[in-house]
């Protein structure tokens, strides 16, 4: 990972309540490549929150145990690329509308560059793999899952 964030001119910035491995997080993040780098938040408002990831090339996603994936959600109906891990849900969530990566170090290497290069073809679909995941639609599926279930 060293090397991912050597690059020139990458900045991580990270937003969100505390996780499981937090400790180690924090470990991470006081190496001295990394200390320059990184700007932790915590948790922001959703207004906050959408308004870094419009400014950001891409939403990195290392998780390792997730529920759903809404952030990745998120991050395509805003129209930034996906690098996410291939954990839980994620891969099925993302589908081909970004890059889903093992958690081996050396993928997410060039994860970034990658993303840049196809950035309009991830953002395209991204947008349009969004729309899969609404409120609307995932209640509509919702509620008749509870149908199936009662009758």
């Amino acid at each position: 990972m060293k090397k991912f964030w050597a690059q020139e001119g990458i900045r991580l910035v990270l937003i969100g309540g505390e996780g499981l491995a937090e400790e180690s997080v924090q470990q991470r993040l006081s190496e001295d490549i990394l200390s320059q780098s990184v700007r932790k938040l915590g948790r922001v408002s959703n207004a906050d929150r959408d308004g870094l990831l419009k400014m950001a090339e891409a939403l990195i996603f290392p998780s390792e145990y997730e529920g759903f994936g809404a952030p990745v959600v998120e991050a395509m109906a805003l129209g930034v690329p996906v690098i996410s891990s291939d954990r839980a849900c994620l891969p099925e969530v993302i589908g081909n509308a970004g890059l889903v990566l093992g958690l081996d170090e050396e993928a997410w290497a060039g994860a970034l560059q990658v993303v840049q290069d196809q950035r309009s073809e991830f953002i395209a679909r991204g947008l349009e793999r969004a729309k899969l995941f609404t409120s609307e639609i995932s209640g509509q599926a919702l509620a008749a899952a509870y149908r199936r279930m009662i009758s």
